[in-house]
């Protein structure tokens, strides 16, 4: 496992993002935010295979409008 080049990539990839967020006036810590709270509601404080496969999506959906 090359962890120099996997960090480079990694850099690489925040960077796009940065800048497809930058162009959207998105701030980062809002997408952020926003996954963490649509991830709660997906599974509460455990990971469940169960609701990964029988996701509410409009709910989800709901929290990822408000971002």
């Amino acid at each position: 496992l090359d962890k120099v080049n996997l960090k480079e990539e990694m850099g690489d990839l925040f960077w796009y993002l940065a800048i497809m967020a930058d162009a959207l006036q998105i701030d980062f810590s809002d997408i952020m935010e926003g996954n963490i709270e649509k991830l709660k509601a997906r599974y509460g404080n455990k990971f469940c295979d169960n609701k990964a496969i029988n996701r509410d999506l409009s709910t989800e959906r709901a929290i990822l409008e408000n971002i």
